[in-house]
């Protein structure tokens, strides 16, 4: 058993909603952990097709099979080994999101994880060219379309049929394509939300009073608190007695990094990095998509 359909794109724009909207319809059987990286790691396509078909053991007679793994679109050596193992008639999703909201949204991903302690600016245009490649579609979008049919093919916005309250349009055309038959489906899934975290540094016993639950906390300890599910769910963690290194690392943090992203700003960053390839995108889907327009 392999997948007749697979959302391989891209990262940030939806498609843990996707996961969650899909799950629901009795027809659709999908990889319990969301994503099966099979055709983007070496390591595991290695483990062969054996090993791939085994995400699927639960099948029971579903019409739909699927696959939703982000990173596929951006593995080069992906899009043949779909082929190579699907076929060229598997159906493929795509969603595209207005590349600096994409990027942004990857940053704060990164920030949540305590990743970095730079700007957004600084990550952007940094050593690290992973926020920029990951926010460019034209090229590899050609490269797809030249391996597999256009009629196999769904491009999605993500404004126009994914971001809030945009999820039936979505799913509307989601269901026309793969074929799926009417089921009630409950709109009100998972919508990830990169919320910042929060670092204290215990400068006196009253701030060491305001973490009652962490035992041992003392002045010059630094204290954490990991974004889990809700603005109301953060989880605090103990740095003690940090050294003088890691203590300007979260000094750093507190003070670089980009809590909102100005409209100004992403219009800059949208010139400056990415019109070449929002006109060279929406070229080749033959769709202006005004919801880029900033």
């Amino acid at each position: 058993m392999v997948p007749n359909f697979i959302c391989l794109g891209v990262g940030k724009a939806g498609t843990t909603s996707l996961h969650y909207l899909l799950l629901q319809h009795p027809e659709v059987l999908l990889v319990p952990e969301k994503e099966a990286n099979f055709f983007d790691s070496d390591e595991n396509y290695a483990r062969g097709l054996d090993w791939y078909a085994a995400k699927f053991a639960a099948h029971a007679g579903q019409r739909f099979v699927g696959d939703i793994t982000p990173s596929y679109f951006f593995t080069p050596a992906a899009f043949q080994r779909i082929v190579d193992c699907c076929g060229p008639d598997v159906k493929l999703i795509l969603i595209f999101r207005q590349p600096t909201s994409r990027a942004y949204s990857h940053y704060l991903h990164h920030v949540r994880l305590f990743e970095t302690n730079r700007s957004f600016r600084e990550d952007l245009e940094g050593d690290d060219p992973l926020l920029r490649t990951a926010s460019t579609y034209a090229e590899r979008l050609q490269m797809l379309l030249e391996i597999f049919p256009r009629r196999n093919v769904l491009p999605l916005i993500y404004e126009r049929h994914i971001a809030k309250g945009k999820l039936p349009v979505g799913y509307i055309q989601i269901a026309k394509f793969l074929g799926l038959g009417v089921h009630p489906i409950n709109f009100n899934v998972h919508m990830g939300k990169a919320l910042i975290p929060h670092v204290s540094f215990i400068e006196s016993a009253e701030d060491a009073a305001a973490f009652p639950d962490l035992k041992g906390v003392v002045p010059g300890d630094v204290v954490i608190e990991t974004v889990r599910h809700s603005e109301a769910d953060f989880e605090p963690e103990l740095i003690s007695q940090p050294s003088a290194e890691t203590l300007q690392w979260y000094r750093d943090f507190e003070a670089n990094i980009t809590r909102n992203l100005s409209r100004e700003e992403a219009h800059d960053i949208t010139l400056r990095l990415f019109a070449d390839d929002i006109a060279d995108t929406r070229t080749i889907l033959g769709d202006p998509i005004p919801e880029w327009d900033i």
